[in-house]
C-alpha cells in the first residue's frame, strides 16, 4: 500500500472529513490510507459519520458566526482616506461585498467613493457654469464693443459728390470722368457710380460698408464695364479714406486706365460739393 506519512499528523476529525466529506478532493490510495489510519486508532465507520454530522453542525454554527460578524466588519481609518484619495482605483473592485455579507463594509465603500465623485461633479458644475458665465460676458463686451462702434460708425456721414478724373496722358484732353454720389440712410450709406467714357455714360449702384475711418464700395448686382470687366456684388471695387484732413482713394477690383502712371494728384476722388 502507498504511505502517506503527513497523513499521520492529521487528527481523526481531519480523516473523517478526508474519508466522508472531500473524498472527491484525495486520491484513492490516501483516501484508503486515512481510512485504515482511522481503524488503528479505533475509530470505525459508524462512529465517523456520526462525528461527521456533529462537524457539520459546527461548521454551520461556525458560518452563521461568520456571517454575523461579516455584517459589522469595518473598514479602518487609513483604508477609508485611501479610498476617498484615489477612488479610481477602488471602484475597479470589491463590487461583491454585500453579496457576500459584508453590509457595513459595503455601505462605508459606497460612501467613501461617492464623496469624491459627488464633489468633482460639483467642481465640474461650477466650473462650466463659471466658464458659461465668462463666455456669455465676453461675447456680451464683444457685443456691446461692436454696438457702441456702429454707434459711432453711424455718426459719420459721407454723403455728397465726388469726381476723379481718368486722364491717360496729361497732355490728352480726352479723359474717362468718374463721378461718385453717395446717400446717407438710416440704415447706413447707399452710392451710384456714373462712368463717363468719352461721352458714353455707365451707372453702377453701389452698396457701401463703413470701416473704421473710411467706407468701401461693392457693385449691387453684376456689370460689365470698361470693355467688358465684369464686377460682381463681391468683388471690393474701390475704398475712400479720410487722413490727416485728407480724401485717400484706394482701388481694386475697379481700376482707372493706366493707374500706375498717374501721379498721386490725379489718383483721388476729390468732393466737389457737400450734400
Amino acid at each position: 500500500m502507498k504511505k502517506f506519512p503527513k497523513l499521520d499528523e492529521y487528527s481523526n476529525d481531519d480523516l473523517i472529513i478526508i474519508v466522508y466529506s472531500e473524498k472527491e478532493l484525495w486520491q484513492k490510495e490516501a483516501i484508503i490510507y486515512a481510512k485504515n489510519l482511522l481503524e488503528k486508532r479505533g475509530v470505525n465507520e459508524s462512529q465517523a459519520k456520526e462525528r461527521l454530522l456533529e462537524l457539520e453542525d459546527i461548521a454551520e454554527e461556525l458560518w452563521k458566526q461568520e456571517i454575523e460578524a461579516r455584517k459589522t466588519e469595518s473598514y479602518s481609518a487609513l483604508e477609508l482616506v485611501l479610498m476617498v484619495l484615489f477612488f479610481p482605483k477602488y471602484i475597479l473592485w470589491d463590487w461583491g461585498l454585500k453579496r457576500n455579507g459584508y453590509i457595513r463594509k459595503s455601505k462605508q465603500r459606497m460612501f467613501a467613493l461617492g464623496l469624491p465623485i459627488l464633489f468633482w461633479t460639483i467642481v465640474a458644475i461650477i466650473a462650466n457654469s463659471n466658464y458659461d458665465k465668462y463666455e456669455q460676458a465676453r461675447v456680451d463686451g464683444i457685443n456691446r464693443i461692436a454696438y457702441l462702434d456702429s454707434l459711432e460708425k453711424a455718426k459719420i456721414d459721407w454723403s455728397g459728390k465726388y469726381q476723379f478724373k481718368d486722364i491717360e496722358k496729361p497732355e490728352k484732353t480726352k479723359y474717362i470722368l468718374w463721378t461718385l454720389d453717395i446717400f446717407k440712410t438710416e440704415k447706413g450709406h447707399s452710392g451710384k457710380l456714373e462712368i463717363n467714357n468719352y461721352n458714353s455714360l455707365q451707372i453702377v449702384n453701389l452698396s457701401c460698408v463703413l470701416t473704421e475711418n473710411g467706407i468701401e464700395f461693392y457693385p449691387d448686382t453684376i456689370y460689365n464695364v470698361l470693355d467688358k470687366v465684369e464686377i460682381t456684388y463681391y468683388d471690393h471695387l474701390f475704398t475712400l479714406l479720410e487722413k490727416d484732413s485728407t480724401l485717400l482713394t484706394y482701388w481694386f477690383r475697379l481700376k482707372p486706365f493706366e493707374l500706375s502712371e498717374y501721379i498721386n494728384g490725379n489718383i483721388y476722388f476729390e468732393k466737389i460739393n457737400n450734400p
